[in-house]
C-alpha cells in the first residue's frame, strides 16, 4: 500500500511538473509575440516616447484612430486599449506600458458611467492576457490585490498550469498561432487601433441622461501613477448613442463626447461607433486635444 501511494505521488508530481513546464512554454511564446495587447505593448514601446496614449476597453479601442490624430496634429500616439476590460485593467496596462520601457506626455483614459461608479471592481474578461507576465511583480501584485490570492490568475504565479488550463483556448491554443506568426495581432493594427464595420445594429433608444459618480478605487491609482511619472491625465467619455453624460467634479479633466454625435448610422451598437463614426469622432477629438 505504501509503495502504491509512493508511486501515485511520484506520478502526480511528474504530471504536475510536465503541465507547468508546458504552461511556461505557452507564456514564453506569448511574451515573444504581438498577438494580445500586453505582449504587443511589451514588444513595441521600449525606449519609445509618445505624445499620448489611449487607454480603455472596446470603447477606447474603437472610438479613436491614433493614426488619423497623428496625421492631423503631427503627433505620435498609441492605442493601448483592450476590449472587455475595466479601470482596474487600464491601470495595469498603464503600469505595464511604463515597466516595458515606454513613456508618454499624456494619457487619455476612456471611461464608462457604470465603470467609474463601480466601488468593488472584480476580474475583467480579458485580464488573462496578462498571464504571460505573471512573474513581473506588478502583475502578480495587481491580481492578488484585485482578485485575492486564491483566484486562478493569482495562483498561476505558483502553478502556471492553473491559468493556462482554465483559459486553454485563449492561451494554449492561441500560442500555436503566436508561434507560427509572432507578429500577428488580434484585431488591432500596428498602432493598437481597431474599428467596427459599418454594418451592425444601429441603436434606437430614446435620449437619456446620467451623472458620473467617480467612485471606482482604480481612479485614484491611475491618477497617482500618472502623477508619479509626470504624465498629464485626461479622462475621455466616448460617444454613447442618445446619452447625455454629466459630471459634477470639476477636478476631473474630462473630455466629454458622450452626446457629440447622434446619427445612428455612425454607430455599430449603442456604445460603439462604427468605422464612419470613428472617423467623425476622431476628427473632433484631434481638434480638441490640439488645443490642450
Amino acid at each position: 500500500m505504501k509503495k502504491f501511494l509512493k508511486q501515485i505521488t511520484i506520478y502526480g508530481l511528474l504530471v504536475l511538473l510536465i503541465l507547468n513546464g508546458i504552461s511556461l512554454v505557452v507564456f514564453y511564446i506569448h511574451q515573444k509575440s504581438k498577438l494580445y495587447k500586453p505582449s504587443f505593448i511589451s514588444n513595441t514601446v521600449e525606449n519609445q516616447n509618445y505624445d499620448y496614449i489611449i487607454l480603455g476597453s472596446s470603447m477606447g479601442l474603437t472610438s479613436i484612430d491614433t493614426k488619423l490624430v497623428d496625421q492631423m496634429n503631427s503627433t505620435s500616439g498609441l492605442n493601448a486599449s483592450m476590449d472587455d476590460t475595466s479601470l482596474g485593467t487600464h491601470y495595469l496596462m498603464l503600469k505595464h506600458f511604463l515597466e516595458s520601457g515606454g513613456s508618454t506626455d499624456k494619457v487619455f483614459v476612456t471611461i464608462s458611467p457604470r465603470d467609474v461608479a463601480n466601488k468593488n471592481p472584480k476580474e475583467s474578461t480579458n485580464d488573462y492576457r496578462f498571464l504571460p507576465y505573471i512573474y513581473r511583480d506588478y502583475v502578480h501584485k495587481h491580481f492578488n490585490e484585485k482578485l485575492g490570492p486564491t483566484h486562478y490568475l493569482s495562483l498561476s504565479y505558483w502553478q502556471p498550469f492553473v491559468g493556462v488550463s482554465y483559459y486553454n483556448l485563449e492561451m494554449a491554443a492561441s500560442s500555436a498561432q503566436a508561434l507560427i506568426q509572432p507578429n500577428k495581432r488580434n484585431r488591432f493594427d500596428d498602432k493598437g487601433n481597431y474599428s467596427y464595420p459599418i454594418t451592425g445594429n444601429p441603436p434606437k433608444n430614446e435620449l437619456d441622461e446620467i451623472t458620473l459618480a467617480w467612485e471606482n478605487p482604480y481612479l485614484v491609482k491611475i491618477e497617482s501613477l500618472a502623477k508619479e511619472n509626470n504624465i498629464d491625465l485626461f479622462y475621455y467619455q466616448a460617444p454613447i448613442y442618445n446619452l447625455k453624460v454629466i459630471t459634477l467634479d470639476p477636478k476631473k479633466n474630462l473630455i466629454n463626447h458622450a452626446n457629440k454625435i447622434n446619427d445612428p448610422s455612425l454607430f455599430y451598437d449603442k456604445i460603439h461607433v462604427n468605422a464612419l463614426g470613428r472617423e467623425e469622432i476622431t476628427k473632433i477629438f484631434a481638434n480638441e486635444i490640439s488645443l490642450e
